[in-house]
């Protein structure tokens, strides 16, 4: 048997409406999936009668005097030597949808990831690269974006005008696969039968911003002599190589291009780096060095020769960049208090401990809180 309602169609960009069909690529359409070409002898003629009398077969390669041409099918078992009743093929020229490809050096096509995310995965707008692949087609041919060929290759095989399984909004599509892929714009002339559809690839590529990592710090300085007592490192982690880096101090800039500095000095830092091989700038980092110290410390007795004696502490020197006079007073190695009074103090030899809490390290000193007998006696042995 033949296959009925057979079209062989050529899809050609500028058609004339002729061109040459290789018919016996059609042979095994024409007998269909249950039928091996090599059991029968396909041929094909111009005319009904010339396919029934098996006379004036057409050349294999064949040049259509009609667009669209009718042409009829003669089919031969071998081993019967039995003539199947005649078929027919329409030849069809149709006009081509051709897509323009995008230019892989196209700036539109790579993005460094600048939505706050860092996942490798951003907005991109396909429609702008329509006109430019549309371009030289005419009206009657459409565009459509997919994110993979499987979805594609399901609309083609559906039929013409399908597109359910295409991006539902291509000016804002997400790629779904991190750091980039390709995407593919399927072109359709829906003035054909067969759509002569054209796929254009668009690779889409996403640069992960650089992530340098800075530390708050602490400079230890000695209030006494202003020794600066420590240093610190920042050290953002990347490599040297392949960035540059951008350092400021309170919003002044510092003549330092390296991926750590050292400092001794208070205040806020921040460091912008660049990838240079995406061009990809980082977000900017800020880190605060806090200059403290351990205090200078000094006290007073007051209520002197009473059960009561009272010790007042003053804790002095100027932090910068944290909290000032961030203190915590003990009495005799005891437990630190937030207050710097220390009531009903015995008589005799006390140690004041004075700590700084953004750790600078502590200050200790020595006070007496003196008292007397309530009597005299005369030969000193504490009895009248």
């Amino acid at each position: 048997s033949i296959v009925e309602d057979l079209v062989y169609p050529i899809c050609m960009r500028n058609s004339t409406g002729v061109a040459e069909f290789t018919l016996s690529s059609m042979d095994a359409e024409v007998l269909g999936p249950d039928q091996d070409v090599a059991d029968y002898t396909v041929s094909y003629y111009l005319t009904p009668e010339d396919a029934e009398a098996g006379v004036n077969p057409l050349p294999d390669s064949y040049t259509n005097i009609t667009n669209p041409q009718e042409i009829y099918i003669r089919v031969v078992n071998n081993a019967t030597g039995c003539v199947n009743p005649v078929g027919s093929l329409t030849l069809i020229v149709e006009e081509a949808a051709v897509g323009n490809p995008v230019d892989f050096n196209d700036p539109a096509l790579t993005q460094c990831d600048t939505d706050g995310t860092n996942d490798g995965q951003i907005v991109f707008d396909l429609t702008q690269f329509t006109d430019d692949i549309l371009a030289g087609n005419p009206d009657e041919v459409t565009i459509h974006y997919y994110d993979n060929m499987d979805d594609l290759n399901a609309d083609l095989a559906a039929g013409l005008g399908v597109h359910d399984n295409a991006i539902a909004n291509p000016a804002a599509y997400i790629n779904t696969i991190p750091e980039g892929q390709s995407v593919y714009a399927l072109l359709v002339n829906m003035d054909t039968t067969t759509g002569c559809p054209d796929i254009i690839e668009i690779p889409l590529t996403v640069h992960l911003l650089p992530e340098p990592v800075i530390e708050d710090g602490l400079v230890c300085v000695d209030f006494q002599t202003d020794t600066v007592l420590n240093d610190h490192t920042f050290d953002t982690g990347l490599d040297e190589a392949t960035h540059s880096f951008v350092w400021t101090h309170n919003g002044t800039p510092l003549n330092q291009d390296s991926a750590s500095i050292t400092v001794t000095q208070p205040g806020t830092y921040t460091v912008t780096a660049t990838n240079l091989i995406t061009g990809c700038v980082s977000e900017t980092q800020t880190a605060v060095v806090v200059q403290s110290g351990a205090p200078i410390v000094t006290a007073t007795v007051s209520n002197a020769f009473t059960d009561n004696q009272i010790i007042t502490v003053t804790a002095t020197g100027t932090t910068v960049g944290g909290v000032n006079a961030n203190w915590v007073y003990a009495l005799d190695f005891g437990p630190f208090q937030d207050s710097n009074v220390f009531e009903n103090v015995s008589p005799g030899l006390h140690t004041i401990t004075v700590m700084d809490l953004n750790g600078c390290g502590e200050t200790t000193i020595e006070v007496m809180a003196i008292n007397y007998p309530k009597y005299f006696t005369p030969n000193g042995d504490g009895y009248n």
